[in-house]
């Protein structure tokens, strides 16, 4: 009857020792606090990716509207160029939007140059990008005409 019941209490696992139960619960704290880390990591690594992602973004939205800045100021100095032929000029800070460019157009041989800005609520800079495009039209009436980025 004893080996009867010994055998029968090596099956149960509610019989264990306060030793044993320490040691189950200890490894269930070990397992609980790797899982933590882990997703804490993650967690972080994803935090770091969502910020630099923002970022890019602004920086490319900026850019592009900078590009577009640079653009209209183009297109201004072909205006320009087509009405004034023969003559120079130098045009600067002419806002637009939430931002400003300049334009310029130099010598006989028409070339023209811009610069797009975009700009904070403070005025500060935040994106600049310069075009250029050279007409060679002469002191003719210009005939239609546009440019290409370099």
């Amino acid at each position: 009857m004893k080996k009867y019941l010994e055998l029968k209490d090596r099956g149960n696992k509610s019989n264990l020792t306060m030793k044993q139960f320490n040691n189950v619960k200890g490894q269930a704290l070990f397992f609980v606090l790797f899982l933590l880390a882990i997703f804490g990591a993650l967690s972080g690594t994803l935090a770091v990716m969502w910020e630099t992602q923002n970022r890019v973004r602004a920086l490319d939205r900026d850019g592009s509207f900078a590009l577009y800045l640079a653009q209209a100021g183009i297109e201004q100095a072909k205006i320009w160029a087509r009405n004034n032929p023969g003559s120079s000029t130098t045009n600067t800070g002419i806002p637009l939007g939430g931002g400003n460019y300049d334009f310029s157009v130099n010598g006989p041989t028409r070339n023209l140059s811009s610069v797009g800005r975009a700009l904070d609520g403070s005025g500060n800079t935040i994106a600049e990008r310069q075009l250029s495009a050279q007409a060679n039209a002469g002191y003719t009436a210009l005939a239609a005409w546009s440019w290409r980025e370099q």
